[in-house]
Formats: structure tokens, C-alpha cells, sequence
């Protein structure tokens, strides 16, 4: 009998997780632009002006320092 201990975490609980640890941010530049977040890796691509992504909060402080990019939250 199992005591719970090695359950696996559901997608949905996964995804819940990484929405409360995220902000949103959208470019003002006028062309495209790729950032690497320097904590994730994770490539974050805004492919027009007004393009809006969710960023990991890890690389949320990063990203603010960025020219052309706002962070919305």
C-alpha cells in the first residue's frame, strides 16, 4: 500500500505552478527579437511589435532590463 508520497504531480498541477511563476511581457521594437531567458535557457521569440509572451519568472529580472520590452505585470 502506497502512502502517497511518490505520487506523480498531474499536467494540471504542472501547469498551474509555471502560470503563478511567470509574468507577462510585450515588445515595443519594431522588428522581431530573441531573447535566452539567462536562468531557463528557455528561447522566448517576439516576432512583431506588440507581440506578448509569458516569461518564467527566473528570467522575468533578466528580461526587464531589456530595450523594447515591457513587462505588463
Amino acid at each position: 500500500m502506497c502512502c502517497g508520497r511518490n505520487k506523480p504531480i498531474s499536467a494540471t498541477a504542472r501547469l498551474d505552478t509555471a502560470a503563478r511563476a511567470s509574468e507577462m511581457f510585450t515588445y515595443t521594437g519594431r522588428t522581431a527579437l530573441t531573447v535566452t531567458g539567462p536562468a531557463t535557457g528557455t528561447v522566448y521569440r517576439f516576432a512583431a511589435a506588440g507581440a506578448r509572451l509569458r516569461v518564467d519568472a527566473r528570467d522575468a529580472v533578466a528580461l526587464r532590463k531589456v530595450p523594447m520590452l515591457r513587462a505588463d505585470g
